[in-house]
């Protein structure tokens, strides 16, 4: 059996900014915070992030962030309705734009399968959206066979949403669920968790 993610709170009370990104930039001011890049929760204020690398050219700032401690779960049905699960750890570095968009490139690495998800021998994942802040974020995710064992080219696009928590070890904990449904596979969805690793932030 493939143990889901852990659950993620219905409501955070509270996220209080412990430091802040503007501080790297003093003429800057909140479109630096990757918070500042979609909606936040009712009743959360800005999560501190610190940029790593920050490169700027005339009117537009470039901010990385390392995203840690990922883990993930896909649950799949194929079209001639086929179940199975697909779990394991990642990796990652996000990249946000001010202005632009944030993208992220995610190193996934598979732990366990069942059933059709035992097919599944690679894959690789990159996306845009919100990958170190709350809102809407798109994943590009291509996946490897065991019958051809490379990636074939092909993509399976999904779209989902983000939400923010805190950790125990205070760093900002992304959750992400995304779904779709293509030709190859009647249903796709997956779940993902992970630290912004720069990040800092206490929940009251």
């Amino acid at each position: 059996m493939t143990q889901g993610l852990p659950p993620f709170p219905a409501t955070l009370r509270r996220i209080v900014t412990v430091t802040a990104l503007s501080a790297l930039f003093p003429a800057c001011t909140s479109p630096l915070t990757p918070t500042a890049l979609g909606p936040l929760a009712e009743g959360a204020t800005p999560v501190s992030v610190s940029a790593s690398n920050p490169v700027l050219t005339p009117g537009r700032v470039t901010v990385s962030f390392p995203l840690i401690n990922g883990v993930f779960s896909i649950t799949l049905r194929t079209a001639d309705g086929i179940t199975g699960t697909i779990s394991g750890t990642y990796t990652g570095q996000a990249v946000a734009a001010i202005p632009g968009n944030t993208t992220a490139a995610l190193e996934l690495h598979i732990a366990q399968t069942t059933g059709a998800g035992s097919l599944i021998t690679g894959l690789e994942a990159d996306g845009v959206g919100a990958f170190v802040d709350e809102g809407d974020f798109t994943l590009s995710l291509k996946i490897a066979s065991s019958a051809s064992k490379i990636l074939d080219g092909s993509k399976v696009i999904l779209r989902g949403t983000a939400q923010l928590s805190c950790s125990a070890s205070h760093r900002t904990v992304v959750t992400q669920h995304a779904t779709d449904s293509t030709p190859r596979f009647a249903e796709l969805t997956i779940d993902l968790q992970h630290e912004v690793g720069t990040s800092q932030c206490s929940a009251l």
